[in-house]
């Protein structure tokens, strides 16, 4: 099986230990069943374990997902943008066709909310991200300086 990402799956906080901890076991069914497939280690975020995606082949079958940020709730605005988003949705057919269509619709107009309210929000994240995975692969190489440590454990808090 193709190992494709990153080198250590989990991190330590301290920023200084880093370990291949987590595994995927498939049986030689599945490899018959499926063929050839690869093993994506991908970035991490806040937590400490990197995901894991088994996939056949190289295609890439992941859905964006949509991810709901707590702190919204905390905004006055998100109550009645939910309540006038679902009101608004005039649809008719199966229940779960309805369902369906009313999430996705819900989405857009959350996604589009959250731009005008929170702006760049999500560019700081994919910053502190980036600079935080860069720290992390300069670190699989070799030892990282104290203010090095320091610097990824702030940029990690901030996140």
């Amino acid at each position: 099986m193709n190992v494709l990402g990153r080198r250590f799956t989990w991190y330590h906080p301290n920023g200084r230990s880093m370990s291949q901890i987590d595994k995927v076991l498939i049986s030689k069914k599945w490899t018959q069943g499926w063929g050839e497939t690869s093993l994506w280690m991908l970035p991490r975020d806040v937590s400490g374990h990197c995901t894991l995606v088994l996939m056949k082949g190289w295609w890439d079958w992941r859905l964006k997902p949509f991810r709901f940020n707590n702190f919204w709730l905390e905004n006055q605005k998100s109550k009645g943008l939910v309540e006038e988003a679902w009101r608004s949705q005039n649809m008719s057919g199966w229940m779960s066709f309805v369902l369906k269509e009313k999430l996705k619709g819900l989405k857009i107009k959350i996604t589009e909310w959250n731009k005008e309210e929170y702006g760049g929000i999500e560019e700081m994240v994919e910053r502190l991200v980036g600079e935080i995975k860069g720290l992390d692969e300069k670190r699989e190489e070799a030892p990282l300086c104290d203010f090095k440590i320091g610097s990824r454990n702030d940029k990690f808090y901030e996140l």
